[in-house]
């Protein structure tokens, strides 16, 4: 594509799963008879689409046909599981049809977690146990990690630590302590739900007692979101864009 118009009457040849031409019909000829010809008049073809965060469980078999019906080749499920890692590897090994699958750790999160009892995944609280509950996480066959905002920012920078020095992909929410100008680094990962930003844009530098008490970096970016600067939303893009997250 290069533009955001429909090109109408074009012939699609592919070789080898992949596309080879795209040509305006009435300058292809058949003539092979081994080519198999799928007859699309009247439809439209698209690139396929990722969908980069969704979360399943036992019971989320279901919406692998949907995701192929609506063009979704590949899903990023964002907390992980046994039966999410079950059902990547039957895809895997050809066992099972349904977009390419990524698996997430567990979720890692601080005292006390988001999601209270229904917390299935890591609560740290101190630092020296960061690293061994990284690689305990991946040995079960994870993919990559996922932080949690409540995470203490010693426990959080210990975590990033860990990753960098086993070459371990993060990538989650920025922990609502996090001190403004620590969120972005060279080893933050990639950032969920563009959280932190409203942060780091903002004219603001505390939120009310209330939203602080929630502990949540929803709440937080969304008061401070309010008051924003153009020009600090510009440094953080500009930033965002030299690390490479």
């Amino acid at each position: 594509m290069k533009n955001d118009k429909p090109v109408h009457n074009q012939t699609v040849l592919i070789s080898n799963d992949k596309i080879s031409v795209i040509l305006p019909s009435d300058k292809w000829e058949y003539s092979n008879s081994m080519i198999t010809i799928i007859d699309a008049q009247g439809k439209y073809q698209l690139p396929a689409s990722a969908e980069m965060h969704t979360h399943g469980n036992d019971y989320s078999r279901w919406v692998f046909n949907l995701f192929l019906y609506y063009g979704n080749t590949t899903i990023r499920f964002m907390d992980g599981n046994e039966a999410l890692l079950e059902w990547r590897d039957c895809m895997c090994q050809h066992q099972m049809l349904s977009p390419d699958i990524s698996v997430a750790a567990k979720l890692i999160d601080g005292n006390l977690p988001v999601w209270g009892k229904l917390q299935d995944g890591p609560v740290i609280t101190q630092p020296d146990s960061a690293e061994l509950v990284v690689l305990d996480q991946m040995k079960q066959g994870y993919e990559f990690i996922k932080l949690y905002p409540r995470l203490s920012p010693a426990v959080y920078k210990k975590l990033l630590q860990a990753y960098y020095n086993h070459n371990i992909k993060v990538m989650g929410h920025i922990p609502v302590n996090i001190p403004r100008e620590d969120i972005l680094t060279r080893q933050t990962g990639e950032i969920e739900h563009l959280s932190g930003y409203a942060r780091m844009a903002s004219n603001f530098d505390t939120v009310f007692v209330s939203t602080r008490a929630t502990n949540s970096d929803a709440y937080t970016d969304q008061e401070l979101g309010g008051n924003y600067s153009m020009e600090k939303i510009y440094a953080a893009e500009r930033k965002t864009k030299a690390i490479h997250i």
